[in-house]
């Protein structure tokens, strides 16, 4: 069976959750709580909401909770003093705190008012007793239903946002070997399998004698679950510093997503790196060094 202060740790701890979710509501009585128990509940919260203010996890916070409610539940020692001098204790038991939330107490019969025989009156009294008390219950249970109901199971964490975007080389476009450019253009496509977005923020190579530019120009966003164009103009700036004939040339993306922001390299596959060694020749046979 459940002690009164098990049952007081668990409401309040309860409480404690919905409220620091922002999902509290009422007043202490529709929350099925007794004013000493709100009062314990005021304590449990504040002190959360210091420890989440100074960066702590959730699971320390929640080991907080609990163990201040427990305190809170079972010692006898004043939280509180109220306005007039009354002392509010912690605790299961009836005391309430003084104030606008000490339950009211039903009006006294006047000692010259009539109203009847004295067993009328009793069985009167009895029945207003009974519906009172089957009122509380009602709400108790119905908080109690309420704090325990089943919790929809949270959305899993996006991926990274290279795990979710891969780039296909579709087409480069090289300068005729007559014309005196040092540049050329080559288009890829980028896809993403999320449903979330993907933001391209840079492209960029490792090698010292070429610059890009992209068409769009980033930061460009490219929608989940679908794919974008970029079209990537390359400047041969320093022929002396670029390969001749590219292996397996890749290219350094940065990325983000919901979840986090990456600089990942991609490699565009031997067609990309044959047409680069292609371009690259005819920029750098241009009579440009």
């Amino acid at each position: 069976m459940t002690s009164d202060v098990d049952l007081c740790v668990s409401i309040v701890s309860l409480w404690s959750r919905e409220v620091l979710d922002g999902r509290g509501y009422g007043d202490y009585r529709s929350m099925g709580l007794s004013g000493g128990q709100y009062d314990i509940l005021r304590e449990v919260v504040d002190a959360a909401r210091t420890a989440r203010r100074q960066g702590k996890g959730t699971q320390y916070v929640g080991t907080l909770t609990e163990r201040q409610a427990r305190e809170g539940c079972v010692s006898p020692v004043p939280l509180r003093r109220a306005r007039r001098g009354a002392v509010v204790m912690s605790g299961v038991g009836p005391v309430e705190p003084d104030g606008d939330t000490r339950p009211l107490d039903p009006p006294s019969v006047a000692p010259h008012v009539r109203s009847g025989p004295p067993a009328r009156r009793s069985r009167r009294h009895r029945r207003t007793t009974a519906a009172t008390l089957l009122a509380v219950a009602v709400l108790a249970g119905g908080a109690l239903l309420y704090l325990t109901r089943p919790r929809p199971e949270p959305a899993p964490e996006p991926r990274f946002p290279s795990q979710t975007t891969s780039f296909r080389y579709l087409y480069m476009q090289v300068r005729d070997a007559g014309t005196t450019s040092a540049e050329f253009e080559f288009t890829m496509q980028a896809f993403t399998e999320s449903d979330a977005p993907v933001t391209v923020l840079g492209i960029s190579q490792p090698y010292a004698g070429l610059s890009l530019t992209s068409r769009p120009a980033t930061p460009l966003r490219v929608n989940g679950g679908g794919s974008r164009k970029i079209a990537v103009t390359v400047q041969v700036t320093e022929c002396g510093k670029v390969p001749r004939n590219a292996g397996l040339p890749f290219l350094d993306v940065t990325l983000r997503n919901t979840r986090a922001k990456e600089a990942h390299s991609y490699i565009l596959g031997a067609r990309y790196a044959r047409d680069l060694s292609t371009a690259l020749e005819v920029a750098c046979s241009n009579g440009f060094r």
